[in-house]
């Protein structure tokens, strides 16, 4: 038994039905007219070039939305940046040592000097950070790689000589139990 298939109204899907619906697409879209403004046809280069330029003129229209959409983005990001800062800058700052706001600020010089301290680097990190510009200029080996393969082998090293020392404490407790074992 086959059964008709019905459309949305509950009507039979028929050809004609078909057809009708096909023909109101076409009216729906936008075409470009195939007629010349004297009521010739167009000819097919002509047809070719005034698609090519209603492609170029959509791709320019979505280039131009991407563009100002990513400009809105940068506005919004940079409004809330300078709210925040506003923010920040609203807030009132207790004066240095005074009483009753429950925090005091040190005085702007101990900053500095605590940079300081911390800007301070020992030999091995200078040479580390020239190995490693030297690396990025192509003249010479990964520091990084470098220093994980010194780790590596010291790791290696430590764990062999802890190795034959247990083996050397096991050779000598069997040697002193044989020792036991033949005065028995």
């Amino acid at each position: 038994m086959v059964v008709a298939k019905k459309n949305k109204k509950g009507g039979k899907v028929t050809a004609q039905s078909r057809r009708k619906k096909r023909l109101a697409q076409f009216k729906n879209k936008k075409t470009t007219p195939r007629k010349n403004s004297d009521g010739g046809h167009m000819s097919l280069s002509d047809r070719f070039e005034s698609r090519k330029n209603a492609t170029a003129s959509r791709r320019e229209k979505t280039l131009q939305k991407s563009k100002k959409a990513r400009q809105q983005k940068l506005a919004k990001k940079r409004r809330v940046e300078s709210a925040k800062k506003s923010k920040k800058n609203k807030k009132s700052k207790p004066v240095v040592g005074q009483k009753g706001t429950g925090k005091t600020k040190k005085p702007k010089t101990v900053k500095k000097a605590e940079k300081k301290k911390e800007k301070a680097k020992s030999q091995k990190d200078l040479d580390f950070e020239m190995e490693l510009y030297f690396f990025k200029s192509g003249k010479g080996p990964d520091p990084r790689l470098k220093a994980l393969d010194s780790d590596m082998d010291a790791y290696l090293s430590k764990r062999k000589a802890k190795s034959e020392e247990t083996t050397e404490a096991k050779g000598e407790a069997d040697e002193s139990s044989a020792a036991v074992a033949t005065e028995a």
